[in-house]
């Protein structure tokens, strides 16, 4: 372990201690910071939920196209089918 690596995790030691004291002096700063955290995170699930919601959207449409031209391949079958045709 470095001389600067020692001095780095002393430096965050004493940011950490003098927040903490700040934080039970103020813990409404404590709160404020975990709301805008949680809303922040709310934000993001909201955006990839929707992202997923455009996708299935996309996959159910890709899947109601497949099956509309299945249906109409089937006919077909079964018409070439009476006709005797190859």
């Amino acid at each position: 372990m470095g001389f600067f690596s020692r001095l780095y995790n002393l430096w965050k030691g004493f940011l950490g201690v003098f927040i903490g004291r700040l934080e039970e002096k103020h813990p409404e700063i404590a709160y404020e910071n975990a709301i805008n955290g949680m809303t922040e995170k709310y934000a993001k699930l909201k955006s990839a939920a929707a992202g997923l919601i455009k996708h299935r959207a996309k996959l159910e449409a890709r899947i109601q196209k497949a099956e509309n031209e299945l249906q109409d391949i089937d006919l077909q079958i079964e018409v070439a089918v009476e006709r005797g045709d190859d």
